[in-house]
């Protein structure tokens, strides 16, 4: 019985870091409750290229959030067919290059979309990428909710 008690005491001590980083997200869990709508949030971890730059989020070519840097945003619609878009903003002597994700929505559903700057030699652009629940959470630790400026 001494050894299981031990074996117990190690699988606390080894799973608390973990518990202890979990991070709630209030105001997605209010979102969600909403079974009648879709719900997309849509995350920019924080990066140093392009961090003072302006990332513009459209969805079915209406801008929606301009997406601040180490922030997410929640947003929810009727189901149905969906085409997210996001550009970075700002002064750009080249054409600015726009890159986007289709998604069917469905009612009751979560989706997270990640933001990621990619650059070239004469022009940077955001992509958008679909992640796991699990992998959003864990990414999304140290991001705080944007209220989106339009």
């Amino acid at each position: 019985m001494n050894e299981f008690k031990k074996l117990v005491l190690v699988a606390l001590v080894a799973l608390s870091p973990m518990v202890s980083q979990a991070q709630d997200f209030p105001e997605i869990d209010k979102a969600v409750a909403n079974k009648e709508m879709a719900t997309v949030i849509i995350y920019r971890t924080p990066q140093l290229l392009g961090a003072a730059s302006n990332w513009a989020i459209f969805e079915n070519g209406e801008r929606i959030c301009k997406l601040s840097n180490k922030k997410y945003m929640i947003y929810q619609r009727k189901p149905g067919d969906s085409d997210f878009r996001a550009k970075v903003g700002g002064v750009q002597t080249w054409p600015k290059k726009v890159t986007g994700l289709e998604i069917p929505l469905e009612a009751g559903q979560v989706y997270y979309l990640k933001t990621n700057v990619k650059s070239s030699f004469t022009r940077a652009r955001v992509e958008l990428t679909e992640v796991t629940d699990r992998a959003a959470k864990k990414e999304m630790q140290e991001l705080s909710l944007d209220r989106c400026s339009q």
